[in-house]
């Protein structure tokens, strides 16, 4: 699914216009996006938990 797809079921949903529920849609994901470069998680009950982790290096391979 495509963000525009998204925003169209998003818009239809909630009586909103496009334009709105894509403003709506953008002011979340930025929100998130603060919050996560901050240090803390975003967790929606019922929906799943965004968060930050750091993994080791891995030493990589070239197969030829």
């Amino acid at each position: 699914m495509t963000k525009a797809e998204f925003v169209g079921l998003v818009a239809a949903k909630a009586s909103l216009t496009k334009k709105d529920a894509e403003a709506a849609l953008d002011g979340v994901l930025e929100t998130i996006s603060e919050v996560l470069t901050k240090g803390d998680s975003v967790t929606f009950v019922g929906f799943g938990t965004f968060s930050v982790t750091e993994t080791k290096e891995k030493m990589g391979r070239n197969p030829q």
